[in-house]
């Protein structure tokens, strides 16, 4: 992909395209170290286990008529929590696509 950068580095040289260039680039080497991080191992159990505790929040919210409302709201919190960290990786994906697609558009 940094080919393609260079590409455009060179085809755009006004300074408001070396900027968005820029961006991009930015945003998919930062993107791109999220990516690699979702590889490990490490991380691939975590989020699993992660995928355990929302299930069996979702389980305790169905589940259980006895919940107090603030244990409810604990257990959203819990859940809010643990997704927002799930999404992290997924969301990382769908943006070096993205910008994958942006960098391959302006190179046409």
């Amino acid at each position: 992909m940094s080919d393609k950068i260079q590409q455009l580095k060179e085809k755009f040289d006004s300074q408001e395209d070396l900027e968005q260039i820029n961006v991009w680039e930015h945003k998919l080497r930062e993107q791109m170290v999220i990516t690699d991080l979702y590889k490990n191992e490490a991380i691939k159990m975590l989020l699993e286990q992660l995928q355990v505790k929302i299930d069996d929040v979702n389980s305790q919210l169905q589940n259980n008529q006895d919940l107090t409302d603030r244990d409810r709201d604990k257990l959203f919190v819990e859940k809010r929590c643990w997704s927002w960290f799930q999404s992290f990786f997924d969301v990382s994906n769908n943006i070096v696509k993205s910008i994958e697609q942006e960098i391959n558009d302006a190179l046409k």
